[in-house]
């Protein structure tokens, strides 16, 4: 496949099946649920994913990396943030109806029923990478000046002296 031209729908099995390479950028404001934690939804995706089958041809797989840098909210400053994430997807695919043969792997795997939208595919590799709660490095941070500031007197220590009196 042509490099950034990329379906927007796709059958893995059948990507396997002709040893497809898929190479290019997908906009984050076609991943619903990545969107909403995203500030700039003009944000891209950039993939590089191999759809091939394995020696003796009786699995499929699929396996690259997937790179995002988007821009989120530090949850310890509350400040704009680029957040890079990187996903290198190995999956087994599996067909729907062979899901019991193969899922006792200790490998991880896509269940395809039918063509998917690949930007659902990827979305699920990124949200698996994401961290749980967005923060810049503590360096970074600007939640770090607020340590550095004076320490101001307890304006309620007054109350434990009266705590103890006679």
């Amino acid at each position: 496949m042509r490099a950034g031209s990329l379906p927007a729908v796709v059958d893995p099995i059948k990507l396997a099946d002709s040893g497809t390479r898929l190479t290019g950028q997908l906009p984050v404001k076609a991943m619903g649920r990545l969107r909403a934690l995203c500030l700039d939804e003009s944000d891209k995706v950039s993939i590089n994913l191999s759809f091939e089958r394995s020696g003796d041809r009786t699995l499929g797989w699929m396996q690259g990396t997937i790179i995002a840098g988007l821009q989120v909210v530090c949850q310890r400053c509350l400040e704009k943030m680029t957040l890079v994430l990187r996903a290198e997807p190995s999956v087994i695919l599996i067909r729907a109806q062979d899901r019991e043969d193969i899922i006792a792997r200790d490998t991880d795997s896509l269940v395809v029923d039918g063509p998917i939208l690949l930007s659902n595919i990827v979305e699920d590799e990124l949200l698996l990478v994401m961290p749980m709660v967005p923060m810049h490095d503590i360096d970074a941070c600007l939640a770090g000046e607020h340590r550095h500031r004076q320490e101001r007197p307890n304006p309620f220590s007054v109350l434990g002296q009266l705590k103890y009196r006679d």
